[in-house]
């Protein structure tokens, strides 16, 4: 989520956070309560709520509350205080740059971003790495409550969703960048592992009931794009100090949000793996900027053939757009980087579908890598900043000293 921009708007999004209020007043239970309006995005903005419901163990009184997220699209914001619409008039909210905002789903129906992202968090609600729809019993915004303003947002612009409480990637990288520190190679393995799980997740959905780790089980079921996928659509959740899948014990879940601009490709079987590789490229991007800690770093990759570089990678020769992690002329650009990660991070940036690796293969190479490659193995290999000890400081430093 970027930072709220305090023009003009910022007028608007008191009056519309004033009128929310009076909603969640109305509610007979107070389950809700605003902390304030706390980021935004191109169409969206978000709130910060606490939600309170009974303890579903009836011998203890004592509620259950939690942090959640409200995100409202752009578009219905409370205009002047003589005109409480949306955007202000209805000619406004008619006309202009709507088409702007619009998503096509698979029945060829337009939805504002907002809609088009709750289509996909259903869709995907499963999966672990994807960030999570709350649905409320009752929701106050969705009760008609008189004495009170209109919100006069159609029932699909909101959605609640999960807190997540470790920042954004783009939040990340500054805070490394501020405190000179170079992500270890242990924390990049495992980031690494959360972004495949993501590319997983939008081919292969789970089919559970409840959230799980994604994993390649079958025939591709789905070829969704994000088509938005930068740092700040890149949120750190909470460590998982007893992960069965041991991935996030030592770092924070990683989670994809904002699906607004999400996308579902059509066609046979070879269109279908497309957007996998695509979702790869997009992935390999996220892990240069990590690696350089650069978020501007996708505008330095290859964007035409020429510029591509040809590297050696599992006995074959690939072309990759992520030259400029690579060596050159004997000069190592990122010498603690281990070389192993690095070209896997190539591959993933490879200039040809077929130089990219399968997801699947892909999520079981850096699962085998994470555990052969603990602090013993890079101690051993003379790297630094690898051990245990090593590791919980950087994370204390970039996570736990930054909030």
């Amino acid at each position: 989520m970027a930072p709220i921009s305090l023009g003009d708007e910022i007028d608007e999004i008191g009056r519309t956070e004033a009128i929310l209020a009076e909603y969640f007043e109305k509610d007979d239970e107070k389950r809700f309560r605003m902390e304030g309006a706390i980021g935004g995005g191109a169409t969206g903005l978000i709130w910060k709520l606490k939600y309170t419901l009974p303890n579903p163990d009836a011998s203890i009184t004592e509620p259950i509350s939690q942090t959640i997220a409200l995100k409202i699209d752009r578009r219905d914001l409370v205009g002047s205080e003589d005109d409480t619409s949306p955007g202000g008039s209805s000619e406004q909210n008619m006309e202009g740059d709507d088409d702007d905002d619009m998503e096509t789903d698979d029945h060829g129906e337009a939805h504002r971003a907002t809609e088009n992202e709750k289509i996909w968090l259903e869709t995907l609600r499963w999966s672990k790495h994807i960030i999570r729809a709350i649905i409320p019993i009752n929701d106050p915004l969705a009760r008609e409550s008189p004495g009170i303003k209109s919100h006069h947002m159609d029932p699909e612009s909101w959605i609640y969703l999960e807190w997540l409480p470790n920042g954004t990637v783009a939040r990340l990288i500054d805070r490394a960048l501020q405190l000179e520190i170079k992500l270890p190679n242990r924390i990049l393995w495992r980031f690494f592992l959360c972004l495949a799980r993501m590319c997983v997740a939008m081919g292969w959905p789970p089919e559970a009931q409840e959230p799980v780790t994604e994993i390649v089980d079958g025939p591709q079921r789905h070829a969704l794009t994000h088509d938005d996928m930068h740092s700040e659509n890149l949120m750190f959740g909470a460590f998982i100090p007893n992960d069965p899948d041991e991935e996030h014990a030592i770092t924070p879940i990683m989670v994809l949000i904002d699906l607004g601009s999400m996308q579902k490709i059509v066609g046979d079987s070879d269109e279908l793996y497309e957007a996998v590789y695509k979702n790869l490229y997009d992935i390999g991007t996220t892990m240069v900027e990590l690696v350089t800690l650069d978020v501007g770093a996708d505008q330095k990759l290859a964007f035409t053939e020429d510029d591509a570089v040809t590297f050696r990678f599992a006995d074959r020769e690939l072309m990759t757009d992520g030259g400029i992690i690579l060596p050159y002329e004997g000069n190592d650009p990122y010498p603690g980087l281990d070389p192993m990660l690095r070209d896997l991070i190539c591959a993933c940036l490879g200039t040809h579908y077929s130089d990219r690796p399968t997801a699947g293969d892909l999520v079981d190479t850096l699962r085998s890598y994470i555990r052969a490659r603990d602090g013993n193995f890079y101690a051993k290999h003379g790297y630094t900043g690898e051990s245990d000890e090593e590791i919980r400081s950087t994370v204390s430093q970039l996570y736990f000293d930054a909030f």
